[in-house]
């Protein structure tokens, strides 16, 4: 079954429309030979592609640009990557009743006061975000959306996160809302085999066996969102086209 199979599968499982699987799959159409990763919601889902190059960025955007994304994340975007046009860029689009507008991505992957001395021109970083990342060498990506009208920050760094009472290595991601450090966080554990997954619920369970009918052999990331320290959201995150391994030298 060919990735375009995969997502329409899927799609019908959470119950999305059909009109809305063939705008996306018409939109992100020859990026997902390269790239694709899917992200398994409780009822929804999210298709991340990518690549790398300025006409790839410029792309991306553009196709953001399509989904409502505001002229000032699509200039954010293309100006962070200019200062880091070697690295891989992507692109999220959600698909549920509880979806976002797109999200646009900077593997970044240098340090931590070089890349926020960069998002510094676009978005106000506080004090507080810089405490939170101190002690940590390299920020390894940034994610951009819009909210509420404005332009909203995601960093992604490389951590050891506590997974049912044990420590492993994983990523972190620290929000910025309105130029504030906010209380979310979201956790990442890498690579779970698919039958090690455990998740509550009928509808987790469904998703679950459709995972291992299309051949998901694991999760490349189990992400648990937090806010004030409690859990409030699950996400499975399957790469199937164009892996890209985790350096985890980039601490």
């Amino acid at each position: 079954m060919n990735t375009h199979a995969e997502i329409r599968a899927l799609a019908r499982a959470q119950g999305l429309p059909p009109a809305d699987v063939d705008a996306l799959l018409d939109a992100l159409g020859p990026h997902l030979d390269a790239y694709t990763e899917l992200v398994l919601t409780w009822d929804g889902l999210e298709v991340i592609t990518g690549g790398r190059g300025p006409q790839v960025a410029s792309a991306l955007a553009e196709i953001a640009g399509e989904h409502g994304a505001s002229a000032a994340l699509i200039d954010a975007f293309l100006a962070i990557h200019a200062v880091f046009p070697l690295v891989m860029v992507g692109l999220k689009v959600e698909l549920g009743p509880r979806a976002a507008g797109p999200t646009l991505y900077v593997r970044t992957k240098d340090r931590v006061e070089h890349v926020l001395d960069v998002l510094d021109a676009h978005v106000a970083v506080p004090d507080a975000l810089r405490a939170r990342l101190a002690g940590t060498e390299v920020l390894y990506g940034l994610g951009l959306h819009d909210e509420d009208g404005q332009l909203q920050v995601k960093t992604y760094t490389l951590a050891t996160v506590d997974v049912d009472g044990r420590r492993e290595p994983g990523f972190v991601s620290w929000r910025l809302r309105a130029g504030r450090l906010t209380s979310e966080v979201k956790r990442y554990v890498p690579e779970v085999p698919w039958r090690e997954i455990a998740c509550d619920g009928d509808r987790w369970a469904r998703l679950l066996d459709l995972g291992r009918e299309l051949g998901f052999l694991s999760a490349g990331h189990v992400a648990i969102t937090e806010i004030d320290g409690r859990p409030t959201e699950l996400k499975l995150y399957v790469e199937r086209v164009g892996a890209v391994p985790t350096d985890w030298s980039a601490r």
